[in-house]
């Protein structure tokens, strides 16, 4: 399994949220805060007097020495009855079929992660994130990772940190 050398920064991106059907964003504003690792990106969405606020914690994942994020990782939910999305976006040299792993520490915490669409500059793997799951994340105090397969076959893998993470997700929550 190949390992590339990252630097996780928190912010500078907005995500379209998971949940969009298509490339659209008819963002009207935009904020965010920053925790450790994670930042909560928030966005007020569709036309007045239709508008609906929704929020997401984001990791952004660097390659040491790049501009660039190699990847995002997204947790957010349509409305509060919904349960919780995990999205990771990826560059479009990955391989398909093929499926995206995001991990914890312990064995109790893997999810898969299905293909749901490639844009011109990403592709997005997508799940329900289980409560049970999340639960665990938000206890994970060492680091976790992403896997998937590139274009050539090779597994490819970052480290995902769960530093900041539940200050995140508990914001999020609180900002809708």
């Amino acid at each position: 399994m190949k390992f590339v050398k990252l630097a996780i920064l928190a912010g500078s991106f907005c995500v379209t949220p998971l949940w969009a059907a298509d490339a659209k964003a008819p963002t009207e504003s935009a904020d965010q805060l920053v925790f450790d690792n994670w930042a909560v990106n928030c966005q007020t969405i569709g036309t007045a007097p239709n508008t609906k606020k929704i929020c997401e914690a984001i990791e952004s994942i660097v390659v040491e020495g790049q501009k660039d994020p190699l990847a995002r990782i997204a947790i957010g939910k349509i409305d509060p009855s919904q349960p919780w999305h995990l999205t990771v976006l990826l560059p479009t040299n990955i391989s398909l079929p093929s499926v995206v792993h995001a991990t914890g520490p312990s064995r109790l915490s893997d999810i898969t992660l299905n293909w749901t669409r490639c844009l011109t500059g990403a592709c997005f793997a997508e799940a329900p994130l289980p409560d049970a799951l999340l639960k665990t994340w938000r206890a994970e105090t060492t680091e976790g990772k992403v896997t998937f397969v590139d274009a050539r076959g090779q597994t490819v893998g970052f480290p995902m940190s769960f530093k900041g993470l539940t200050l995140a997700l508990d914001t999020a929550e609180k900002a809708r």
